[in-house]
């Protein structure tokens, strides 16, 4: 979620950060600077562990804010408290859509309309990726950008959350919580890290437009025919039960059609799960084929993916590269499927 413009100065940081104090907001053992992965947030002691906790006052509903005249603002009726509001937009738009997040979103979608039609359609047709397509830059569409690419999920809703938003994404990284807010907190080597939630290498591109190699993957869109059965595949990953110690998708039967809400094809961490949860899904509805099912989507994936990949091959350029990084990792995390087992619950 960071962006990528010139360091802030160390006294703008430190009053920034002391009126993110005086309004509830917890920051230890941070500093502004560049690591690895670009502009993020570096531990002042690497020896001692970082927090960061955002309360709810600070957290600004995505529907509550508008641009003027190339600023950030919250609108006039939000109820939002004047300090607050003052210190969301000075935040903003000092220290990030105004120091690189605008240009980060704007240097993003070029990169994604310098892309051959040949390209988008098999990004679109092929794995059903939802790049911001589009013909043409403006303003409104780079808000959209950055809105989506800075934004979290709050109870129903959509919010920014400031300082927070500063921080990069990294598999290791730390799972938000929340609770009163929003936060995250533990030790790290130099810089500290969020795990933005539970996406495979695809889902991480579609949302923020950088590659990651994440442990799991999950199935693309598809519809397909196995045996004269025919499954309907969705991305829904929010829509889930529990089962046992697990969240697994929804599955719904009409005849000889099956509906899932989502399909895990593999799990660096856990291998033997993503056929145990289907084989029970299946074995719950009556159906016997669970493993013919399985291996067709697997094998579908892994063809699509393959397909973009020798497509991209005739291309260059940076997205291209991290197009290529994300159906590799995809792929690699697909092949995490060894084994079953069986889920309790």
């Amino acid at each position: 979620m960071a962006s990528s413009g010139a360091q802030i100065s160390k006294p703008k940081w430190d009053e920034t950060i002391d009126e993110f104090r005086a309004l509830g907001g917890v920051a230890d053992n941070i500093e502004h600077g560049v690591g690895a992965l670009g502009r993020g947030l570096l531990l002042s002691d690497p020896s001692t562990p970082a927090q960061i906790a955002v309360p709810e006052n600070l957290l600004i509903d995505v529907d509550d804010v508008v641009f003027q005249k190339g600023q950030f603002r919250i609108k006039k009726d939000a109820n939002v408290p004047d300090r607050e509001r003052a210190f969301f937009e000075s935040f903003e738009n000092e220290l990030s859509w105004g120091d690189g997040g605008h240009s980060e979103c704007e240097s993003y979608l070029e990169s994604v309309d310098k892309l051959p039609i040949a390209i988008r359609e098999a990004l679109s047709r092929d794995v059903g990726l939802t790049l911001p397509w589009s013909t043409g830059m403006s303003d409104e569409r780079i808000q959209r950008r950055f809105i989506r690419s800075r934004s979290i999920t709050y109870e129903g809703r959509r919010k920014l959350m400031p300082v927070l938003e500063l921080v990069n994404h990294g598999v290791e990284g730390c799972k938000f919580k929340f609770e009163k807010g929003i936060s995250i907190a533990g030790s790290f080597e130099s810089e500290m890290l969020a795990h933005y939630g539970l996406y495979d290498p695809y889902g991480v591109l579609d949302n923020w437009g950088f590659s990651s190699a994440e442990p799991v993957a999950f199935s693309i869109p598809a519809v397909l025919t196995v045996d004269s059965h025919r499954l309907v595949i969705s991305r829904k990953l929010t829509n889930s039960a529990v089962r046992g110690p697990f969240r697994v998708p929804t599955v719904e039967r009409d005849g000889n059609t099956f509906r899932i809400s989502f399909m895990m094809l593999g799990h660096a961490d856990y291998p033997r799960l993503s056929k145990g949860i289907f084989y029970q899904l299946m074995e719950d509805i009556g159906q016997q084929n669970a493993e013919a099912l399985f291996d067709e989507v697997r094998r579908f994936n892994i063809q699509k993916f393959l397909s973009v990949l020798e497509l991209l091959d005739e291309h260059q350029g940076p997205l291209i590269v991290t197009l290529r990084q994300m159906c590799r990792q995809q792929i690699a995390a697909i092949t995490h499927s060894i084994g079953t087992r069986k889920i309790d619950g």
